[in-house]
């Protein structure tokens, strides 16, 4: 995929762009992905599917765990086998402890109930991918649930990733070149969510291995491109964007 060099400063995570349902994330891949290198970690950190927005000042990994180590430890104790990392999104992305150990619960049952596949994909996909020191796309596209059908429409024509100057990864999905309505004749609204979650798991793997790398809280922004579409999205699309939004809003601490 090709890298675009504009960068874009202060966009908060999940930034709402252009249309709703749109901003979901498609999979994608280019040297964004790429490996940050560290000479403390070797290989990414396999955690929760979630990336969210801090809700601070501050993006220092440091700061941040200091700041909601008492909330942490909370989660901890929910979800003791639970990276840092993961406790540290859940701590940030709700007001409320209530909510967050709820969510957390959530997200702990589907990763080792109904999610469990998806999230051993996307951990083996991002090993192999990362393997050689740079990203290799092809070994996570193949990897993706359904990838037989689903690739022929999700191409790299269609989705861009940009990493912004200050470290983070801006998502941009060009809508009126996806044929949504081919895509949703080749699948079911089912297998959409599936892919849809198994592109969070990587983007979320990638966005966690980036803070530790450099120990500043990498965010995700989702933008969708608008330009040249003159209709609305497919229903059956839409109907499965919707589904994956409710089950990561369940799922994540995003907020």
């Amino acid at each position: 995929y090709h890298l675009q060099h504009r960068v874009l400063n202060r966009i908060p995570l999940f930034t709402m762009i252009a249309t709703t349902f749109f901003l979901l994330v498609l999979l994608t891949a280019t040297t964004a992905f790429a490996p940050v290198s560290t000479r403390k970690r070797t290989t990414p950190p396999f955690v929760r599917l979630q990336v969210t927005t801090t809700g601070s000042a501050t993006t220092s990994i440091d700061t941040l765990v200091k700041i909601n180590k008492a909330k942490m430890d909370e989660l901890a104790r929910i979800a003791p086998d639970s990276s840092e990392m993961t406790r540290l999104r859940f701590a940030l992305g709700f007001g409320d402890m209530s909510e967050a150990k709820d969510a957390l619960r959530e997200s702990v049952a589907w990763r080792a109930g109904p999610g469990k596949d998806i999230v051993t994909s996307a951990k083996q996909a991002v090993e192999e991918a990362t393997a050689e020191g740079k990203w290799n796309n092809d070994v996570v596209r193949d990897a993706a649930p359904h990838a037989y059908a689903i690739n022929q429409f999700i191409k790299p024509k269609n989705i861009l990733t940009v990493p912004t100057e200050s470290g983070d990864l801006l998502y941009v999905i060009r809508a009126s070149q996806i044929d949504d309505k081919g895509l949703m004749g080749a699948v079911s609204v089912q297998q959409m969510v599936d892919f849809f979650a198994y592109v969070k798991e990587i983007h979320s793997i990638v966005a966690d291995e980036r803070s530790l790398a450099t120990g500043r809280l990498c965010n995700v922004a989702l933008v969708n491109d608008i330009k040249g579409t003159r209709q609305a999205p497919d229903a059956q699309f839409s109907k499965a964007l919707t589904s994956s939004s409710k089950q990561y809003e369940k799922l994540t601490s995003s907020s």
